[in-house]
């Protein structure tokens, strides 16, 4: 091969392999977009682990998104068969505000001579101004003809010369028993929306009080239960000043009684129950007090 053909084959294969290393070039590109990709699958970047926004994270749940798959009932509004009850006008109002027109909207003439047809009627539930409501008692004396002074006793709930009453009292007992605000709270409410000062001390003299007045009654409920054919009974363990105590309950169809202890031990069953449950099938766990 003379040496001009010699330096033309050279140059082919020159062309050959630039062409090979622009096709290596472009792969080792496409190698690299790819792997990329990959990432983002295999251990994806997001706002927590990359400096990557919030908002440019692939593949970001939805917030609120539901897990609950498609179903035929419609969304919101009672369901099938519940009995609803939306507020309803009062046949007897406590306050009538009339509304009449006085002059003429279209040519402004005076209305106020004329009279007035009833049209419509709307009406608005409210709560009426809450006052705390202070009743004196006077106790007056009368002397008879033999010299005897007699003086007028107050009433059983009136001992102190200022107290707070059996309304305020029983409010207390349905607060505490029922919607279990702290005393703090509840003081704080007492304040604030009925207007009555009254200390957490206060609060809890009170509930003694209702609790004292609640004693026959509770006293029956349990003689009631013992005597009852079947009673279900169960105890749950409650912190009281950091300590473990318990809180057990015997339940009839009709009645439960609630009693709170300071262990789970027999004792706590014998103290409310000293004859036991002689006519009675006891249904419990089988945890042994």
């Amino acid at each position: 091969m003379d040496k001009d053909g010699l330096i033309s084959e050279l140059l082919i294969r020159l062309n050959r392999l630039e062409r090979r290393i622009q096709e290596l070039e472009f792969l080792e590109r496409e190698n690299i977009v790819l792997r990329e990709r990959l990432a983002k699958y295999g251990n994806p970047k997001n706002s927590r682990n990359s400096s990557i926004p919030s908002s440019r994270v692939e593949n970001r749940p939805k917030k609120n998104q539901s897990l609950r798959g498609p179903t035929s009932r419609k969304v919101g509004g009672g369901r099938p068969g519940r009995k609803g009850k939306t507020l309803e006008m009062a046949a007897t109002p406590d306050k009538i505000v009339e509304l009449r027109p006085d002059y003429c909207r279209s040519c402004g003439s005076s209305l106020k001579n004329m009279e007035a047809v009833k049209d419509r009627s709307h009406q608005i539930v409210d709560i009426p101004p809450i006052k705390a409501l202070y009743t004196e008692y006077r106790s007056f004396t009368k002397q008879c003809s033999c010299g005897c002074r007699n003086r007028a006793d107050f009433p059983e709930h009136v001992k102190a010369p200022i107290g707070y009453g059996p309304r305020m009292e029983g409010l207390i007992g349905y607060f505490h028993a029922r919607q279990y605000p702290p005393f703090a709270r509840m003081q704080e409410m007492f304040n604030d929306v009925f207007n009555i000062g009254i200390s957490e001390g206060g609060i809890h003299r009170l509930l003694n009080r209702f609790a004292d007045k609640t004693t026959s009654v509770y006293d029956l409920t349990g003689q009631r239960v013992s005597c009852s054919t079947v009673v279900g009974t169960d105890e749950t363990g409650v912190k009281v000043n950091g300590y473990r105590h318990w809180m057990w309950a015997w339940q009839t169809w009709y009645l439960t009684y609630i009693a709170h202890s300071d262990n789970r031990g027999k004792a706590t069953v014998a103290a409310h129950f000293p004859e036991g449950f002689t006519k009675a099938t006891l249904l419990h766990d089988v945890w042994r007090a």
